[in-house]
């Protein structure tokens, strides 16, 4: 923290406007659980995991709307949040739970917490952790001890507004987001099971679909790559200079360039190889040259299906009930390769993408909108909540 101070703004810790408490839950099953998230903040513990997971809550924690919670095994991740999705709901009793008092504004404050700035703090707080780099923790008397710029409380209400009102803005497009993926997955529906000017059907073993149309297992239309994965020498690095895609399960996970870690790695140097997600039920065909590493499926196109086509069925389907194992239900490559799918004839598949094509666009051009309202976001977190940048109340 600098020597200068900004005019009017003083060096506090947090600790002296944030309040631990512990407010037991008891014998009430009926609260909503919660979790807190990295880039979310507090969310429903139904809609993060798709369904309830906590039974047991009597021990969890009640926190009301407009009061903080931190898990301090990943602060230093930046795992904290207000809760405003509901009036009251319950936390793991290892989270923290605290209270901002009147001497600040609660805006201001859930801002901070969001920034880079905070970001660093818990890191510099965070203690323990094994050879791993697991198990650190950062505690209350830690996090409590952080010290932090803070404006007149006039000047932080309007910081708060400022930066709320790009929160409004994303917003605003995820709902557009929302609503767009909710016609396409009535595409999804309409498309992939009565096709495009059908008039005569068939029933079969996914259901009725068009008589020109045929049901073929997912293993006869596409060719799978997953068995060439290599350990990544130094020598694969210069096939492909410059910046590639690393993929895993999600997606991309980060541009490769120079160093790669040693694992097994599958380089793919042509465009047209689609990747099933192992652990999530996820498909998405990657263009150009690739690393795929071993927590994704990778196929390539026989010629029956487009990677394209398959890759919206795959969208399409609850793909969930394919998966097998307990601890962690993965798509197993056999039982992926005897997945029925619909193959219609190659030039109605194409419509067929060109109809969702459009779609995905728009939802990308969203996407798009999002991330720059984010990075937006990020540089007047930078700049107000240092004092770079004055604000008159």
């Amino acid at each position: 923290m600098g020597s200068e101070l900004p005019e009017g703004w003083s060096i506090r810790t947090v600790g002296s406007f944030c309040h631990q408490f512990k407010r037991l839950n008891g014998d009430r099953p009926e609260i909503e659980p919660l979790s807190v998230t990295k880039h979310n903040g507090i969310v429903l513990q139904s809609e993060k995991f798709n369904k309830r997971i906590a039974t047991n809550t009597e021990i969890y924690k009640v926190i009301r709307r407009g009061e903080f919670a931190y898990d301090p095994m990943s602060l230093y991740y930046g795992t904290i949040g207000q809760l405003n999705v509901v009036d009251e709901g319950v936390v793991s009793p290892a989270y923290i739970t605290f209270s901002v008092d009147s001497t600040v504004d609660d805006g201001w404050v859930r801002n901070y917490f969001q920034s880079e700035a905070a970001l660093t703090a818990y890191i510099a707080k965070t203690q323990g952790g094994n050879l791993d780099g697991k198990r650190k923790k950062t505690d209350w008397q830690g996090f409590a001890s952080i010290l932090v710029l803070v404006p007149p409380l006039a000047e932080q209400k309007k910081i708060a507004q400022i930066l709320s009102s790009v929160d409004e803005a994303i917003e605003a497009t995820q709902a557009v987001i929302d609503q767009t993926q909710r016609v396409k997955e009535a595409m999804l529906q309409t498309l992939l099971t009565r096709g495009l000017g059908h008039t005569r059907f068939k029933q079969t073993e996914i259901g009725e679909i068009p008589e020109a149309w045929e049901v073929r297992p997912f293993g006869a239309v596409v060719e799978s790559l997953d068995g060439q994965r290599v350990p990544v020498k130094a020598a694969d690095r210069k096939k492909m200079p410059g910046q590639v895609p690393y993929y895993g399960a999600s997606g991309i996970i980060d541009y490769v360039a120079q160093s790669l870690f040693n694992e097994e790695l599958l380089l793919v140097a042509e465009d047209g190889a689609n990747i099933l997600s192992r652990s999530t039920p996820i498909a998405f065909v990657i263009s150009g040259p690739s690393w795929i590493n071993n927590h994704a499926h990778v196929y390539r196109q026989r010629g029956l299906a487009l990677l394209d086509f398959l890759a919206h069925v795959i969208e399409s389907q609850n793909m969930e009930r394919w998966a097998t194992g307990s601890a962690q239900p993965k798509l197993n490559a056999a039982v992926v390769a005897s997945i029925p799918v619909q193959i219609p004839p190659v030039a109605e598949q194409k419509r067929i993408c060109e109809f969702l094509g459009a779609v995905d666009a728009e939802l990308d051009t969203h996407q798009s909108s999002i991330l720059q309202l984010q990075r937006t976001k990020s540089a007047l977190l930078q700049t107000l909540l240092s004092g770079q940048t004055r604000v008159t109340p």
